[in-house]
């Protein structure tokens, strides 16, 4: 564009007729919304029954606690721990089975969980007739 009103391809009209100007302040807009930095979120959805799985195995959510997750006011980073924090900027959903059998996450667990990440949301849920744990029908 320089270069074209430089060598007067464009006369003094031409500029009134063509918006370069206002073309210039949106691509100018643009670009300042472009590089303007945003904080993104995210999501984690689970399905849970309880912390010992049909074989006995016990599977807790204490790696939630430990880094690189957990509250970084709780762990300190050290060369051999680089990234305390990494879900704090994310949604936590629990979906615990509506079954007998299914015990769910204590509420004293749930409350070091929200240490953890940006919130936690815990919701029964009706499973399905036979592996309810991995085929959901939700509520």
């Amino acid at each position: 564009l320089h270069f074209a009103l430089v060598r007067g391809y464009f006369e003094p009209d031409e500029l009134v007729l063509w918006p370069l100007t206002k073309g210039w302040e949106r691509m100018d807009v643009l670009n300042t919304k472009l590089w303007t930095p945003r904080s993104g979120t995210s999501a984690m959805v689970l399905n849970y029954c309880s912390s010992a799985d049909r074989f006995g195995q016990a599977h807790d959510l204490a790696w939630f606690l430990a880094p690189p997750f957990g509250d970084p006011s709780q762990v300190q980073p050290t060369p051999e721990i680089e990234a305390v924090g990494l879900l704090r900027r994310t949604d936590l959903y629990i979906y615990v089975v509506d079954k007998p059998r299914c015990t769910g996450l204590n509420e004293t667990f749930v409350e070091k969980l929200r240490t953890a990440v940006r919130s936690v949301h815990v919701e029964r849920y009706q499973g399905g007739p036979d592996r309810e744990e991995q085929s959901a029908y939700f509520k």
